[in-house]
């Protein structure tokens, strides 16, 4: 039990007259009692994020980059922090994609800077959730403040003062912050007193994963790039980031090129040879912990997993600690477990390998706007589904003309998932690493978030699209290239949208192994195929005419004989074609004839002889 009273451990004494003042608090940081002297200093770090510092316990071991890996980007920015580089703009900016290693340099970065002196303060703002959050953007300044109270005694000292003469001072906007805790004490200090941090580094790492969402995000860019703009403060400042849309619009204004580094982290295979040491100097510990001979792996085993990374340190990263794990199946079965996903067999029944980058995955996910979640999977479904190879390919665009997304909204939606995607001028979506869309694809790892929980909702709402233009129609089109002022095409966009619409739908409704669920085969009920003749009878949709339009055995049974249903009327006679490859599909006046013809073994459809 600690004693932190008056004179602690102090016996057999007198005092007589005597007036004491115990100016002493005790802070409580990770669980361990500290007595501070100075009550501004305290109220100042209890409003900070001290599980955020860069040498916090609570970050132990953090990422750092692995001996002998990101030299060329470490050194490079160690000399602009130094100041001995070309580059002598006071704002660094370095970013890149989910997974590329950002926090591990800024973590190596910033111990190195500490070494040297010049670490001025160092912020690692996390998503994670826990009982230690470290997402508050309110408490991003008085972190700042505090760790650069603790590098000059002078500055700490003022601080101290102006809080216990004003304890609002934490409490206050985060532009208020900024001069109240940073800018006026520097102020106070002087020209020569200030020196002292003179030239400091301040590294904020993360600014992406602030809990209060881009306003937050532009207003500490902002508020920091006035400082430098108006020379308040002495500091360098680097930040580290995804380039989410609304961080890279501040960094790349006209007035913050002069005062700004941009250093832009790909993922890229240029890296291998870093990737390749790192993966054999870990899988050498952890033949050395588990007491196994060198030939556990080889030399092509690597290779492997070099390959799998595909550039991205987090691939490897995840591997290692899965192989390394004590709670599975030990290292050997793991790394074979992980071999295996170069040829797509992950094993059945086993823990999947990549437990680690699902929740990582998992995090971006959650992440994203509710409200346009949704959205956001359709998309995904659709550029998995329709970009396939073997599978229909749909031209710029077509996406969001599917779903009826403008190309703001389009952009707007792939924009919460800068992190792991990129959308080009072309509105083409790339995804950094194959991983994502196989995490996407396996609901058993990314559960709420598996494409193919949208699947369903997605095939209504283009069925009921469909169904809700065809009731505005009077006839099926002449052509299928020409539509007449029947048809109430701006619902739509224009006739290739239409021709689009139609086979991306039934392309849905064929997906092997995912039949359409009740909804959509009670919508289908109603459905006017014979509207959609001259489209299907087209050379525009050929690829799709490999199969019925709905194959039964997608139909849900309640409906399955009332929508699709062999024939075996005189008409398939008169067709030249054999009776089995002849089927009604619909109902009632909607109903259409289908059946093979040619070599091709496309199906062809017309409208149902009501004579038979």
């Amino acid at each position: 039990m600690y004693n932190t009273g008056l004179l602690p451990g102090a016996h057999d004494f007198v005092l007589n007259n005597s007036h004491l003042k115990d100016n002493s608090t005790n802070v409580n940081i990770h669980n361990t009692i500290v007595e501070h002297k100075h009550p501004g200093l305290k109220m100042l770090l209890e409003a900070s994020m001290p599980d955020a510092f860069h040498d916090s316990s609570a970050r132990d071991p953090p990422p750092s980059c692995h001996p002998g890996t990101r030299h060329d980007f470490i050194d490079t920015i160690t000399s602009w922090g130094l100041g001995t580089s070309q580059h002598t703009e006071p704002m660094l900016w370095m970013y890149g994609p989910a997974g590329v290693g950002k926090s591990a340099i800024a973590q190596t970065y910033s111990e190195g800077l500490a070494k040297r002196n010049k670490l001025g303060a160092a912020l690692f703002f996390s998503r994670s959730v826990g009982l230690n959050q470290r997402d508050d953007p309110h408490r991003l300044f008085p972190s700042l403040a505090y760790q650069i109270a603790t590098k000059s005694k002078l500055f700490g000292d003022t601080l101290d003062s102006r809080i216990q003469d004003d304890p609002t001072l934490v409490t206050k906007s985060m532009r208020e912050q900024f001069q109240e805790l940073l800018v006026k004490p520097l102020t106070q200090l002087g020209p020569g007193a200030a020196g002292v941090v003179e030239g400091l580094v301040v590294v904020i790492d993360g600014l992406d994963e602030c809990g209060k969402g881009p306003g937050a995000h532009c207003d500490i860019i902002e508020i920091i790039a006035a400082s430098v703009r108006n020379r308040t403060t002495p500091f360098r400042w680097a930040f580290f980031s995804r380039p989410e849309t609304h961080i890279v619009g501040p960094f790349t204004t006209n007035d913050m090129h002069p005062l700004t580094y941009h250093l832009d982290i790909r993922v890229s295979r240029d890296i291998d040879n870093e990737i390749t040491l790192y993966l054999t100097d870990e899988l050498r510990k952890i033949q050395q912990r588990n007491g196994m001979p060198n030939s556990w792996v080889s030399e092509r085993d690597i290779g492997v997993l070099v390959n799998l990374s595909g550039g991205l340190f987090i691939y490897a990263t995840t591997v290692i600690r899965f192989v390394g794990s004590h709670k599975l199946l030990g290292p050997v079965d793991q790394l074979r477990a992980v071999l295996a996903l170069s040829s797509g067999n992950k094993g059945a029944g086993s823990v999947h390998p990549l437990l680690e980058l699902d929740l990582f995955y998992t995090l971006i996910m959650r992440h994203a706007p509710p409200g346009i979640l949704p959205r956001i999977l359709a998309i995904l479904l659709l550029r998995f589904r329709l970009n396939g190879p073997g599978l229909l390919e749909v031209p710029q665009g077509g996406i969001a003309d599917i779903i009826g997304l403008s190309e703001a909204q389009f952009r707007n939606a792939c924009g919460s998932l800068h992190s792991v995607l990129e959308l080009d001028p072309y509105l083409e979506i790339k995804f950094y690493h194959a991983s994502f869309m196989d995490f996407l694809r396996d609901p058993s790892r990314s559960g709420e978030f598996c494409i193919f929980s949208r699947l369903d909702s997605l095939r209504l709402e283009l069925l009921r699209r469909l169904n809700d233009v065809h009731s505005r129609s009077t006839g099926p089109p002449k052509e299928p290239f020409r539509f007449d002022s029947t048809w109430p095409i701006s619902e739509i966009g224009n006739i290739m949208s239409y021709h689009r619409l139609v086979r991306i739908f039934f392309n849905l409704c064929r997906w092997d192994g995912r039949p359409l669920d009740f909804l959509t085969s009670e919508a289908l009920l109603n459905f006017q195929f014979r509207m959609i003749t001259p489209v299907w009878n087209s050379a525009l949709i050929d690829r799709v005419r490999q199969n019925l339009p709905v194959p039964r055995e997608s139909i849900h049974p309640d409906f399955r004989d009332r929508i699709v249903r062999r024939t075996y009327n005189p008409f398939a006679y008169v067709l030249g074609t054999a009776r089995k490859d002849v089927y009604v599909i619909g109902r009632g006046k909607n109903k259409v004839l289908c059946w093979r013809e040619g070599k091709s073994r496309a199906w062809y459809l017309s409208p149902y002889p009501t004579w038979f």
